[in-house]
């Protein structure tokens, strides 16, 4: 596998509220009864001398440097709620799905993934468990970069959706920034960029647990029409997703993807890379990774 190209839970500790018990003291109260009986005609006996009283105790003042110390309530800790997304299986209707870019990046839309889609898989992927085939991961160099595909020379692959380790059609979305090149302008006559989020949930036999990888795509234009024509190409004519392994797209710095890699780090993200190389589905399902994908009307990527 090729070098990566360099690019560059919270749950409030709660303190322990302390629990206060009111210690009470019962007194017993115990009646001598004579020979008699409780209701006795014998004279009183005598009486008991009265209790010293106690002289009244006076405030005394306090030394020097010592106060009065005010005990604050301990204010109850606000919960925040998580981020809801909405589940979006037909990929026409992706533009019910925004996801903002800050969301993308700091592992909201990643946790909601996978706290909330992941599990709701795991009986989907095990019904045909013993049809989904081990195909190795292979690796190309294109004119955009390198990638990562599944094995070329077993190809097609996966043309029965139940025989791959993973499930493409679960879930889309998009999101938008204005960070980009500036010479991409002229191209989309536009001051912002769509870009195309396309989860992948890769599925482990061997521990059966179901893991989402995020991957985006930019989308050079405005027009709907062409943007359901990708989409479509996306689900219909390929039989798996593309991985760059750089975050720059025919040379060119892909902004979103720059921030995460530069969050995971150049090493890491290596380490990643050969993980999943090496058939590791889970090295790329990572809240701070957002990876570049592509679109190609052609056979080849099947």
């Amino acid at each position: 596998m090729a070098s990566t190209t360099e690019s560059s839970k919270r749950e409030f500790t709660k303190s322990d509220l302390l629990k206060l018990a009111n210690a009470g003291v019962i007194l017993a109260l115990l009646t001598g009864c004579g020979k008699e009986g409780a209701f006795s005609t014998s004279p009183d006996p005598s009486p008991k001398p009265e209790a010293p009283t106690s002289a009244p105790i006076e405030e005394t003042e306090k030394p020097d440097g010592i106060e009065d110390i005010a005990i604050e309530e301990i204010p109850t800790p606000t919960e925040v709620v998580a981020p809801e997304y909405t589940v979006t299986p037909d990929i026409e209707n992706f533009r019910e799905a925004y996801i903002p870019v800050e969301e993308l990046l700091d592992g909201s839309y990643f946790r909601w993934l996978k706290d909330e889609i992941a599990p709701t898989l795991v009986s989907w992927f095990q019904e045909h468990e013993d049809k989904i085939k081990d195909v190795k991961v292979d690796s190309l160099d294109l004119a955009s970069g390198e990638v990562f595909i599944f094995d070329t020379s077993t190809r097609p692959n996966f043309e029965d959706p139940e025989t791959a380790p993973f499930k493409r059609d679960v879930t889309f979305g998009y999101t938008t920034t204005q960070e980009f090149d500036e010479s991409i302008l002229e191209a989309i006559d536009s001051d912002t960029l769509i870009y195309m989020i396309y989860p992948v949930f890769y599925y482990d036999k061997k521990t059966q647990q179901v893991h989402p990888v995020i991957t985006v795509t930019p989308i050079f234009t405005e027009d709907r029409d062409l943007i359901d024509e990708i989409n479509r190409t996306y689900l219909n004519d390929m039989n798996l997703t593309i991985i760059h392994t750089s975050n720059t797209l025919f040379g060119r710095v892909e902004p979103i993807v720059r921030k995460s890699f530069d969050k995971v780090g150049r090493d890491e993200m290596r380490n990643k890379m050969q993980r999943y190389y090496d058939g590791d589905f889970s090295a790329l399902s990572d809240e701070d990774v957002v990876l570049l994908t592509q679109v190609y009307v052609s056979g080849f990527y099947k």
